[in-house]
């Protein structure tokens, strides 16, 4: 697969839910300080990506359907997590 066919999926927060993400986040020390700084190293991750032809899909997180999500899988809610559910939504919205 080729960049040009390649389509990255990356939770997006909004600000509420970025703060509930660091109440419950089994991982808290791997996430940014703050919204604003994790909302700067987003875009930069974002506009790296797309500079090297890589298609981003924002998807905009609610944390307790991804922390049911989690608990259902029985996940801890950590980066690995939240990748895979963010993999999944794409998946259950290609599929409509």
């Amino acid at each position: 697969m080729t960049n040009e066919n390649l389509i990255v999926g990356m939770c997006w927060y909004s600000e509420d839910q970025w703060n509930r993400l660091n109440e419950i986040a089994a991982d808290p020390l791997a996430l940014d300080d703050s919204y604003e700084e994790w909302r700067k190293s987003a875009e930069k991750a974002i506009n790296e990506l797309r500079a090297n032809g890589v298609a981003i899909k924002k998807v905009l997180v609610d944390m307790e359907e991804m922390l049911r999500w989690a608990n259902e899988k029985g996940r801890p809610l950590n980066s690995e997590a939240r990748s895979e559910y963010v993999a999944f939504i794409l998946s259950q919205k290609s599929k409509s």
